[in-house]
């Protein structure tokens, strides 16, 4: 995902919680449209195929893109150390 798109996705959830006739929202909506339009047609496809819900949280936009909005993980190198589990005599010294 390129960082245009994430910032897009971000600023979506901005406007949802303000109210449509705000002037906020607005120029909101003006500061978005170069990141649209520089969005590749790939990106833009994407974005416009989704659907978007209104249930549980109201400001969530849940929408399915499918496993090729991100690439394979990259090796970071080095080794993931194996942790066991933790203990705790008493509950309350996790909290």
């Amino acid at each position: 995902m390129s960082g245009r798109m994430r910032i897009l996705l971000e600023l979506e959830r901005i406007l949802l919680v303000l109210d449509a006739e705000d002037p906020a929202a607005e120029a909101l909506r003006e500061l978005m449209d170069p990141l649209w339009y520089g969005l590749d047609d790939e990106e833009r496809r994407l974005l416009n195929d989704r659907a978007i819900s209104g249930y549980g949280d109201r400001h969530t936009i849940p929408f399915e893109l499918g496993a090729d909005l991100f690439g394979p993980a990259r090796d970071l190198g080095g080794t993931q150390a194996e942790v066991g589990p933790l203990e705790f005599g008493d509950w309350r010294s996790a909290a």
